[in-house]
């Protein structure tokens, strides 16, 4: 899930980044009608994912 979250705030952060220079993300093509919010979104669903990851794995430790 970490990984995952991690893709998703480097696209989303990259896409943000990228339209400034007038460039896109192959992948992501087919979302410019929806920018920037699409972007903003998809790197905070992945900020969220990375976060909730490091917490579950925090209360794994404390267990063991």
């Amino acid at each position: 899930m970490r990984s995952f979250g991690i893709l998703l705030l480097i696209l989303g952060l990259g896409t943000f980044v990228l339209r400034a220079f007038d460039y896109e993300f192959r992948i992501l093509s087919w979302a410019d009608d929806y920018q920037p919010w699409f972007s903003v979104g998809l790197a905070a669903l992945g900020l969220i994912l990375v976060v909730v990851s490091m917490m579950r794995g925090r209360g794994d430790e404390s267990t063991a």
